[in-house]
């Protein structure tokens, strides 16, 4: 049994969004099981929600988002029939940087399960963290705010700043973090201490990349990191 799980959205959005998100309910409160036996048969309970609505006078719809943005893979996510229901009746409580946040981390935990390595020697492990780390440093220290570069940046400096900060620093943020968990039984009490703090670092820096209006003041990259780590 199936049917389309939104009007607007197409199947090959649905197909991806049904396999990125792990076939469960992109609210971390929930996490539903959204692919169930019905009658002896495989059944999808899944509903993609509009981030932003179609409608201007929908939940959230007021964002400035144009027409043709508003039925594609970017402004959807998984939800099960009743959080999708909760988050549209109540669209001030789950305003759009939420749902975001929700879909990324979801994506995120999909990801990490099926494509990061366990390694047997600490040393390429090590490696690889700090090939990561470097990688967004040198970024950083271009064209981010605070860097060498970045300090004097124009505005078309901090236009790419916020491109490499989704493109590039918050993926690899969140590979390093997930390399440090599949693989904790090679890093000592401070090493995953220190990973503890980068992980706040870098899921503030997460939403603010995604944010429509980003927070001011960050909380900065941890020391205890570059103590370990580089």
């Amino acid at each position: 049994m199936h049917q389309n799980l939104a009007m607007g959205f197409s199947r090959d959005d649905e197909r991806a969004l049904l396999a990125n998100s792990g076939g469960r309910c992109c609210n971390p409160a929930c996490r539903k099981n959204l692919l169930i036996e019905y009658e002896g048969r495989r059944a999808t309970i899944a509903e993609m929600a509009h981030i932003i609505a179609r409608s201007k006078t929908g939940p959230r719809g007021e964002c400035d988002l144009d027409p043709d943005e508003r039925d594609i893979y970017d402004n959807a996510l998984l939800l099960c029939p009743n959080c999708h229901t909760e988050v549209d009746e109540f669209p001030d409580t789950f305003p759009p940087d939420l749902l975001r946040t929700w879909k990324t981390g979801r994506e995120r935990e999909v990801a990490e399960g099926t494509e990061t390595p366990r390694y047997e020697n600490r040393n390429t492990l090590m490696n690889e963290i700090r090939r990561l780390l470097r990688n967004n440093h040198a970024i950083w220290s271009t064209v981010g705010p605070g860097g060498p570069e970045g300090g004097k940046a124009q505005a078309q400096t901090v236009g790419q700043w916020r491109r490499q900060l989704r493109e590039t620093i918050v993926p690899n943020n969140w590979r390093v973090l997930a390399l440090g968990r599949h693989n904790e039984q090679l890093l000592t009490q401070d090493e995953l201490h220190a990973l503890a703090e980068f992980r706040v670092h870098a899921d503030a820096l997460a939403f603010n990349a995604l944010a429509d209006q980003p927070v001011e003041g960050q909380i900065r990259y941890p020391e205890s990191m570059q103590r370990h780590f580089v």
